[in-house]
């Protein structure tokens, strides 16, 4: 039997692979045609900008996503997946306590499904060995391309040479939030986030914060890091996926709220975004950042009435997120609160998060957390 697999601009054969992959990846979503809905709002997003021709890739059209199709010679699926082309940083060690930043673009792997009647004959590894290949020569000349993505099958991809990094996560559970004493509360004013748009204050810090964390890491160690750059287009794909799938899932038009910013006279001095898992009854944490512990404190408070009007769960953090970063608060004082209202720590994220240089160079991937995930 002879396969062809080819990157595919053709939307009745996407839509053939995405009904096949719906029980895969519908998740809080009821029915198969909610699933392709949802997956038609995301592609319009900027992120994934449309389908896109993998030789429209270049460091000029930075976003966009490709459709893969692995097919035998009686035009059968046999497997599938999507590849999204993203903005990202490359940060090496340049010796005597230095480093260099290189803007790039990186590709991540997503949506990877094979049928049932195609599974354990080794086509899945077939298609993604044919797609890195493709990746590799469109690549070839560029040295800083990393690619990434969030396996369901644990650590299958090594054998494509990925490497593993597993991150840990907290959680905050719902009804502590009575148990937050807040300094001087009433010197602070909270402003809602509800869209992408309100979000470009937060996010240029964010980005400049993420980076020169890294770059002062391997100013001091030397090692090599890479980052998928921080954009808003991002939180208005999680935004607009999560506010789709918890109008679908609760059967009426919800208007989510997504974060808040914290203002002191004026000036913003802490702020979190969020996004939804709808089948977890969880908010989970996108960008993060605070000024002091009081403020943290005013943050997870927020956030935790925003859960008991939902009716949700719990909060989840990547703990990397409280605990790699360079804040001016403790890790002690960090650790005090969560103890006080009884967070749990170090649960293991169900999706294993998996890089690769492909040049085969070593690194460290920076801000392995809920953003980047596609």
């Amino acid at each position: 039997m002879s396969y062809s697999l080819k990157p595919t601009l053709d939307r009745d054969l996407v839509a053939r692979c995405q009904y096949l992959s719906a029980e895969n990846w519908k998740g809080a979503l009821k029915k198969d045609d909610d699933y392709i809905q949802r997956e038609v709002v995301a592609y319009n997003t900027r992120l994934f900008n449309g389908f896109r021709r993998i030789d429209q890739w270049n460091r000029d059209s930075l976003n966009g996503i490709t459709f893969w199709v692995l097919q035998d010679e009686n035009g059968e699926i046999v497997s599938s997946c999507e590849t999204l082309v993203r903005p990202s940083y490359v940060i090496r060690g340049k010796g005597n306590g230095k480093s260099e930043v290189i803007e790039s673009v990186s590709p991540c792997f997503a949506s990877v499904y094979t049928p049932h009647a195609f599974r354990g004959k080794g086509q899945a590894t077939k298609m993604l060995k044919g797609v890195v290949e493709r990746l590799e020569e469109v690549y070839k000349a560029d040295p800083d391309v990393f690619i990434a993505l969030y396996s369901e099958v644990g650590r299958f991809y090594e054998k494509l040479g990925f490497t593993f990094f597993e991150v840990d996560t907290l959680k905050v559970y719902a009804g502590v939030q009575d148990q937050i004493v807040v300094d001087q509360e009433e010197k602070y004013s909270v402003v809602k986030v509800t869209k992408s748009e309100e979000c470009n204050e937060i996010v240029s810090h964010y980005d400049s914060l993420v980076l020169n964390d890294a770059r002062e890491r391997c100013s001091k160690d030397q090692n090599t890091r890479v980052l998928y750059k921080p954009t808003v287009d991002i939180l208005e794909w999680m935004f607009t996926r999560a506010g789709f799938i918890g109008s679908k899932a609760n059967g009426k038009e919800i208007e989510y709220q997504f974060g808040v910013k914290i203002l002191e006279n004026d000036k913003t001095v802490g702020y979190v975004t969020w996004t939804y898992d709808h089948l977890e009854k969880s908010l989970d944490v996108l960008f993060i950042h605070f000024d002091n512990v009081n403020i943290l404190k005013l943050l997870i408070k927020e956030a935790l009435l925003v859960l008991k009007a939902l009716h949700y769960d719990h909060i989840s953090i990547w703990e990397s997120q409280f605990f790699d970063h360079i804040y001016p608060v403790s890790a002690k004082q960090i650790e005090q609160l969560l103890k006080s209202i009884n967070a749990e720590r170090g649960f293991k994220n169900s999706s294993l998060s998996a890089a690769k240089f492909f040049k085969g160079e070593k690194f460290i991937w920076e801000e392995n957390t809920k953003w980047p995930w596609f």
